[in-house]
């Protein structure tokens, strides 16, 4: 896997005139080359958004898969994620998503 990064900022409607940022970062997963892989958005973290924006976010990224990072439901646990997929996109691994 090629750790290729880009960190980038995302605004999302808090209320009628705020935005709340989150920020995510864009990798290169199932190769070792930059730019030769399979794009996949991670949002470090997604505290407040819920399930209807996660699925937003992630069609607006228009890629095969969008990593949600939340707080740990459960104490052993050190976090939890939410994975959104893109319905009938084929993964370079040959993987089916959606």
């Amino acid at each position: 896997m090629a750790l290729t990064r880009f960190a980038l900022m995302t605004t999302l409607p808090r209320a009628e005139t705020q935005m709340k940022k989150y920020r995510f970062i864009q990798l290169d997963v199932f190769t070792n080359q930059p730019f030769a892989g399979n794009p996949l958005a991670v949002f470090p973290d997604a505290e407040g958004l819920n399930d209807e924006q996660m699925m937003k976010i992630a069609r607006e990224m228009n890629l095969s898969e969008t990593v949600f990072v939340l707080e740990p439901k459960r104490e052993s646990a050190t976090a939890d994620e939410a994975i959104e997929t893109q319905p009938d996109v084929s993964n370079k691994n040959g993987a089916q998503s959606g």
